[in-house]
């Protein structure tokens, strides 16, 4: 009686150990995904702050009569690149299920794909009254998410953004986790709602 007793105790032990290596790896799998996953993540991220800098620079050269015959081109093109930044960005936070998600609207990449297709079809370096108010508006929308972005990181600026994102990543944190990124995102999501009318054609 008492050695069936000891082989059942020891197969439970046997199987609670098994459990206990089978549950570490899959911790170990999912921290893994999670590091990788966040690096993707703040590569997107920090991509999308380094184009907001460089499209308010193009607009300023625009606006300023400074532009070459590339210019609407470039601006087009980052433009679109912001849509697809924006909407990745936005999806992860859905997907997360937070506050964030609850208010997301969409609207960055749908606002920035429209301002990159009003770029695309007109010339903008010979534009009319009603380009430069549309023009004038997307400066506006890009200097506020600006505003949004010092926010978040004080003194943060065209030629120290390289720097700011490189410390906020150095420290080994998982950037997935971090709430900054998130509220950055749907803060920008919230400033382009308010452009959606104007940026349409």
């Amino acid at each position: 009686m008492n050695i069936k007793i000891n082989w059942k105790l020891m197969i439970l032990v046997v199987f609670i150990f098994s459990l206990v290596i089978f549950g570490y790896k899959e911790y170990q799998k999912n921290i893994k995904y999670e590091k990788y996953l966040s690096q993707e993540l703040f590569n997107s991220y920090s991509e999308l702050k380094v184009i907001i800098f460089t499209i308010k620079e193009v607009l300023t050269s625009l606006l300023t009569s400074q532009a070459d015959s590339n210019t609407k081109t470039v601006l087009a093109d980052h433009l679109q690149r912001t849509s697809m930044l924006t909407q990745e960005l936005d999806y992860y936070i859905s997907i997360f299920k937070t506050k964030d998600d609850e208010e997301l609207k969409n609207k960055s990449s749908l606002v920035t794909s429209n301002f990159a297709y009003f770029f695309q079809q007109n010339d903008a370096n010979t534009p009319l009254d009603e380009d430069i108010d549309k023009m004038n508006s997307l400066n506006e929308m890009i200097e506020t998410w600006m505003d949004v972005i010092i926010n978040e990181y004080p003194g943060i600026t065209n030629e120290n953004k390289y720097e700011i994102l490189y410390e906020e990543n150095k420290g080994g944190d998982i950037f997935i986790r971090n709430h900054k990124w998130k509220s950055i995102i749907t803060s920008l999501d919230r400033v382009s709602r308010n452009y959606e009318g104007v940026s349409q054609n």
